[in-house]
């Protein structure tokens, strides 16, 4: 089991004691614990050396109050932070957990074994924030992957025998009867292919129905803003309501069903191009 290395801010020697008899039983997780006396030791410390979880009490020989918080966090150091401290005051408290704090801790009120207790729970939560971070990161990539793809395939549209003529009017105003029909065939569409998802089912019924959607739109003179107005529409009726996991699946297959529809419409504008 890898060691979960923690920095102590702590100037009191009894203190250190107490937290290094709590951290020295196995059954709790193994910790490794290092100290630093005043402020500017750790620090130093924080750029030498890589560690899993601080523990800082406030009161330190060169800095007091939720300043030392302040100017840990300044390093921009990403481990959790969890502020040990002799006050029990809930304004610091709240001020501290606002400033990034993951506890906020008050000696002598709590069973030492919280300590290693709440390292653990930091951990977990600052691993779980990342993940989320990560996730985050990772669709804002594909969103903009997915904006771009959009933008070259409402290019090639641009250069098609249409180009003249979508886009002067909106399908939806042109020929709101034909939109409405479109987005109950489109809905449609939308859950075959969250159903396909979950049960791997054969994809070829919906490659059919977009390829004929698409031919449909393009005998119209649709452009990329129509399939985005469509898409749009489709997808605020489909999420209402829905459970945040089904929601979340249904975004996500979304994403590909619309790239297809208009992939399918760029066909059919370069096949009728001539």
């Amino acid at each position: 089991m890898a060691l979960t290395q923690v920095l102590m801010l702590e100037d009191s020697t009894a203190d250190e004691l107490v937290a290094r008899e709590v951290f020295s039983h196995d059954y709790l997780g193994s910790f490794t614990l290092t100290t630093a006396r005043t402020l500017a030791e750790g620090l130093r410390r924080l750029e030498e050396e890589s560690f899993d979880v601080i523990l800082a009490d406030l009161n330190l020989p060169d800095s007091e109050g939720s300043m030392t918080l302040v100017r840990i966090l300044e390093t921009g150091i990403r481990a959790p932070i969890v502020v040990v401290s002799g006050r029990d005051d809930d304004g610091l408290a709240r001020e501290c957990l606002k400033l990034g704090a993951q506890d906020f801790l008050i000696k002598n009120q709590l069973p030492p074994e919280w300590l290693a207790r709440s390292v653990r729970y930091a951990l977990e939560r600052a691993r779980l924030a990342m993940l989320v971070a990560e996730r985050a990161d990772e669709d804002k990539q594909a969103h903009d992957a997915e904006n771009m793809l959009i933008g070259e395939l409402s290019a090639d549209l641009g250069t098609s025998i249409s180009a003249g003529y979508y886009g002067v009017r909106k399908l939806s105003e042109a020929d709101a009867q034909f939109f409405s029909e479109a987005s109950k065939e489109y809905e449609r569409l939308l859950r075959l292919a969250v159903d396909m998802r979950i049960y791997k089912q054969d994809r070829n019924p919906l490659n059919e129905g977009l390829r004929s959607l698409a031919y449909q739109l393009g005998r119209r003179l649709s452009g990329p803003r129509d399939v985005m107005e469509l898409h749009g529409a489709c997808l605020v009726e489909q999420v209402h309501g829905q459970l945040p996991a089904h929601a979340r699946g249904l975004l996500d297959e979304s994403r590909l069903v619309v790239l297809q529809l208009m992939g399918y419409l760029v066909s059919y504008y370069r096949l009728h191009a001539s």
